[in-house]
């Protein structure tokens, strides 16, 4: 029965039940495969095997994968990405992510730019690992470019002009008798007793070479009995 081989033998006869999972005379008692050495399942910790009629069952334990004739630790694939440290919980794996990271299997990076850190108009913001990094436009300076860099700080104009700050540049409020760009001396002009205040053009009277006066020269000015217009000096931009 069950499978078993009937072998003829003189006056009787014999039953053969190997492979049958039976046993006994006739191959009708179930043998339990359980019994003998787990009957070839995984040896991992916490396999199951389970007697059937004529067979058996392996399964694996809590925490790992497999068929349950081999059964491996659900880690053992290593499923955490980036770094991770994986962990066995219950029937499966718990991932640790490293900063930077989220996700089930710290497969997704953080963007740290999403919350816009960086001050909107002054720079823009470069997403890394754990960390963000701010693009500063010229003139502002810091980890968000929270700082109006202060131009004035090297003291650029010259003799007791104010210097106002703005952004990556300056401007210098000028004492009367120097030229508005860092406040520096403009050129003497002949036969006056003083300097040209904030101008760039002179006008010279062609008679009178050594004679120039001072002032805003355009061309209305300097069109007026024969006067020319001449270029002392061109300020810096």
């Amino acid at each position: 029965m069950n499978g078993g081989v009937c072998v003829n033998t003189p006056g009787s006869r014999t039953c053969t039940c190997t492979g049958t999972g039976y046993t006994g005379p006739t191959c009708t008692v179930d043998v339990n495969e359980c019994a003998a050495a787990n009957s070839g399942c995984s040896s991992a910790p916490g396999t199951n095997c389970t007697n059937t009629i004529g067979s058996r069952l392996c399964s694996c334990g809590p925490g790992y994968v497999g068929d349950g004739l081999s059964c491996l630790d659900v880690c053992t694939s290593t499923p955490c990405a980036n770094g991770g440290t994986c962990s066995v919980v219950g029937n499966g794996y718990v991932c640790a992510c490293r900063n930077g990271y989220t996700g089930v299997n710290c497969q997704t990076d953080i963007n740290e730019c999403a919350s816009n850190p960086c001050f909107v108009g002054r720079g823009s913001c470069v997403d890394g690992i754990a960390k963000f990094t701010c693009n500063c436009l010229p003139g502002y300076q810091g980890l968000t470019c929270q700082t109006n860099i202060d131009e004035c700080a090297s003291q650029p104009c010259r003799n007791g002009a104010v210097c106002v700050d703005g952004v990556n540049a300056f401007s210098c409020s000028c004492t009367d008798g120097w030229y508005v760009s860092a406040c520096r001396p403009v050129i003497s002009v002949t036969h006056l007793n003083r300097v040209c205040c904030g101008f760039v053009w002179c006008c010279a009277l062609p008679l009178f070479p050594s004679s120039q006066s001072c002032g805003l020269c355009d061309a209305l000015r300097c069109s007026k009995g024969g006067v020319r217009c001449v270029s002392l000096f061109r300020p810096r931009q």
